[in-house]
């Protein structure tokens, strides 16, 4: 019998190599090919495909409701039979304790790979959760999984995976987390779901980057992909999808992480705190299509280093630096010699540039130390020219701010580039 064949794959790219590299052609990243041998073919006699038409095809999906509004609403409704969800996230931030709570809706089937049963049974009592609704088991072999999950089939609707990156098959070579183990476990997780309409929640890691563990084919075999962000030293939590094949990607939930768990934040403001106060404003920005207050705070000092010092906590820092640098350019406004430090509270991360107009108007503020009025609410994308730009509609946004202590929203419409926003300081 010939010997299997070896290949090798990267960790990080999933690109795939007839030979070992200790660093990969086609992403540069070191350390991150390994050995993947093919499973030897399947043998038996070949059967024709079968075919259904579009007619016949279901297209009306059950969803399966939460008792969390935010994480369904990020759903679009709700979990699907036989759907597959992605959840990533930093360790730490609470991913384990968002999947019992939205799992604790239905009987669910709970792998165990990170933790003890003992340990996540303990964070079921910190939540006051029901304890009856899971099944747990501590195996990590998929193939000893899937004969249990079969047995038990009829007794839950949800499976939960925590994680990926501790599961193994006998089928791959390799340790539990490597590209060939990964693939071959999700594999069995989505052929099961598929075949009897359960719901698989797969929990997987981030990398240092931000970047989701494992192979880039993960993203593409499973239906959906939420990652769960924000400061583990901070209140407010934000899941965003990423994709999703049964709705759209354009909702995000808000969760405020509490001692007895993570509450819905289902305001449209992060804010508790609304006097003025030079480099402080209040921002508006659409987040998929919900509108988010948020307070962003601005330092501007004078620099003690030969490299003036630029940090920002809660947007790119590489879009700081060109904002930074339309000021100088069409202000005049001399900050080579000024440390700056800008911070948008609450530990989330804003994706939106609708965010450029506050994030400017904060430092304008900051440097002349002085503040904007009270009643300005800010929000507009930035470009290279100074001018002030809309991409989006505000309608939302304009109703929302009416309820705010901050009613007067500055976009394009009030200020249209950043000198007519220099003469409201």
């Amino acid at each position: 019998m010939a010997a299997k064949k070896s290949t090798f794959v990267c960790e990080n790219c999933g690109e795939h190599h007839l030979q070992w590299y200790g660093r990969c052609p086609s992403c540069n990243a070191w350390n991150s090919v390994v050995e993947n041998t093919d499973p030897s073919k399947r043998s038996g006699g070949i059967k024709a495909a079968q075919t259904i038409k579009a007619s016949q095809a279901a297209t009306i999906y059950n969803k399966m409701h939460t008792a969390i509004g935010e994480f369904d609403d990020v759903l679009n409704g709700g979990f699907v039979p036989g759907q597959t969800i992605l959840l990533t996230g930093e360790p730490g931030i609470g991913k384990s304790s968002l999947v019992v709570q939205v799992c604790a809706a239905y009987p669910s089937y709970y792998i165990a790979g990170e933790e003890s049963v003992n340990q996540i049974t303990a964070r079921l009592d910190r939540l006051k959760l029901q304890k009856n609704a899971f099944t747990f088991t501590e195996e990590t072999n998929i193939e000893a999984i899937r004969e249990s999950l079969d047995i038990h089939k009829d007794s839950f609707r949800l499976i939960i995976v925590d994680s990926i990156q501790t599961v193994w098959s006998r089928e791959s070579s390799g340790a539990a987390g490597t590209v060939g183990q990964i693939n071959a476990c999700t594999h069995a997780l989505i052929e099961f779901a598929k075949e009897h309409d359960k719901v698989v929640i797969i929990v997987g890691h981030v990398t240092k980057s931000g970047d989701i563990a494992g192979p880039k084919t993960l993203e593409h075999y499973v239906d959906t992909v939420v990652h769960f962000e924000g400061d583990k030293n901070q209140g407010y939590r934000i899941l965003r999808c990423k994709k999703n094949r049964f709705g759209t990607t354009d909702e995000i939930g808000i969760f405020e992480m509490r001692e007895d768990g993570l509450h819905q934040h289902s305001s449209s403001t992060l804010l508790d705190d609304f006097s003025p106060a030079p480099g402080k404003i209040i921002a508006g920005t659409l987040e998929g299509r919900r509108a988010l207050f948020l307070e962003i705070q601005t330092l501007v000092v004078d620099t003690k280093f030969t490299n003036p010092r630029r940090v920002c906590v809660g947007y790119d820092t590489n879009k700081i630096l060109m904002l930074l640098a339309v000021l100088q350019k069409h202000l005049a406004i001399h900050l080579e010699q000024k440390d700056i430090y800008i911070s948008i509270m609450g530990g989330v991360e804003i994706k939106n540039p609708l965010v450029e107009l506050g994030i400017i108007a904060s430092v304008l503020s900051s440097y002349r130390n002085k503040p904007f009025p009270a009643t300005f609410c800010f929000s507009g994308e930035v470009d290279l020219l100074g001018r002030i730009r809309t991409r989006f509609r505000l309608d939302n946004l304009v109703k929302q701010a009416a309820k705010l202590p901050t009613p007067q929203l500055i976009s394009a419409e009030k200020v249209s580039n950043v000198l007519e926003l220099f003469k409201l300081l």
